[in-house]
């Protein structure tokens, strides 16, 4: 079981999800600025930024980790054998 491979993969989606999410942040907070929206109101696309950071938030976590754990795993000889 080669256990680079799977972690190099979450690297890839975590980044991709952070490019994503801070596209999406940018969007909703312009549309929402552009519409002069209030933030109070639920209903509006402030909330939508809120849940674009929250995606980046975790997204970036991911990341991290697998790279962490890509490079713990890295210097474990015997896992290669696997």
């Amino acid at each position: 079981m080669n256990s680079g491979r799977g972690l190099k993969f979450f690297i890839f989606v975590g980044v991709v999800f952070c490019v994503f999410s801070v596209v999406a942040f940018i969007i909703f907070m312009t549309t929402a600025i552009m519409q002069k929206q209030t933030p109070l109101n639920p209903q509006s696309l402030y909330l939508s930024c809120v849940w674009s950071f929250m995606t980046f938030k975790w997204a970036f976590l991911l990341a991290l980790y697998s790279h962490h754990y890509h490079q713990e795993f890295a210097d474990i000889s015997i896992l290669s054998d696997f």
